[in-house]
């Protein structure tokens, strides 16, 4: 008994170590595992083993139930079918037989009533249906959604920075969080939502970290064409990118007058395309959806 606990425990403190471990010299050795420590196999395992955790507890009798009213609007919409009201709910099929072949220009038409959202979750499922019409590929979406949030905490945030054990503790809250599991079987967007949040953050990161800004681009065009709240949460992510380099900078160059201002200069200007992408997905949101939902006294 003594020996097995003992076991157990050496086990423990070896995935700990695992866990815990800073990265060196990563850059060189070309991979987010290679480190100089023999329980780097540990982690992941144990990063492995919390991604198909992940998986099971979303895609487990994903198409069980029928869907309920809000999953039949966002069909509905896919499909090109305006919000209809209907007081109960309403099994695949029969809101298939509304119509099953929907055109673009229907979609986006039906992307402009109150209880939708923005266009391009519509136009995602729009896509998914084209191959399939049933419970099941209408809730794919964000049950593949949720498991690459988990996925991109595990495996890109510690590569851009952040400690193996926090994005281990993110990604096992997430995977046994019973909100997040639910909305990874609702045919909505909030599990895409969480998902371009963390690629968001990451990207930062990334721009933090390397100066580049390719994820962070693509990351704020998509987010005001998601959700209208990701617009808000862009527009702070924004505002970190300017204000942490200039905090560290000014830090250093506290003495340096000249050196402060170019700086500040310096990150407006790299920052500019951010903002166009930022600023372009905002206009084709409101010229698709948000302006036609104005008039009919939503949002």
């Amino acid at each position: 008994m003594g020996s097995n606990g003992n076991g157990l425990q050496g086990f423990a403190l070896n995935l700990w170590r695992a866990l815990t471990v800073r990265y060196q010299n990563i850059s060189t050795r070309g991979g987010v595992f290679l480190l100089p420590r023999s329980q780097e196999w540990l982690a992941l395992a144990a990063f492995v083993c919390l991604l198909i955790v992940a998986a099971t507890l979303r895609f487990y009798d994903l198409p069980g139930n029928d869907l309920w009213f809000d999953e039949a609007v966002a069909a509905n919409n896919s499909r090109g079918v305006l919000c209809q009201a209907a007081s109960k709910c309403q099994p695949i099929e029969a809101v298939a037989a509304n119509n099953s072949s929907g055109t673009l220009p229907e979609v986006i038409s039906g992307t402009r009533c109150c209880n939708s959202s923005p266009i391009l979750y519509p136009l995602a499922l729009w896509a998914v249906q084209k191959v399939d019409v049933s419970a099941f590929s209408v809730r794919v979406l964000p049950a593949t959604a949720s498991v690459l949030t988990v996925a991109v905490m595990l495996f890109l945030l510690p590569r851009l920075g952040v400690a193996r054990w926090a994005a281990f503790l993110a990604a096992l809250l997430t995977t046994l969080s019973v909100a997040a599991i639910e909305h990874a079987q609702d045919a909505r967007e909030y599990s895409t939502d969480v998902l371009l949040a963390v690629l968001m953050i990451a990207g930062l990161l990334w721009y933090l970290r390397d100066g580049r800004k390719v994820l962070l681009c693509v990351a704020l065009f998509l987010a005001p064409l998601l959700q209208y709240g990701l617009a808000l949460f862009g527009v702070a992510v924004m505002g970190a990118a300017v204000v942490l380099p200039a905090s560290s900078t000014l830090a250093a160059e506290r003495n340096t007058y000249i050196g402060r201002i170019r700086n500040w200069l310096e990150r407006r200007i790299v920052l500019l395309w951010p903002a166009a992408c930022f600023l372009a997905g905002c206009a084709i949101s409101y010229a698709v959806t948000v302006r036609y939902q104005w008039r009919e006294g939503g949002y």
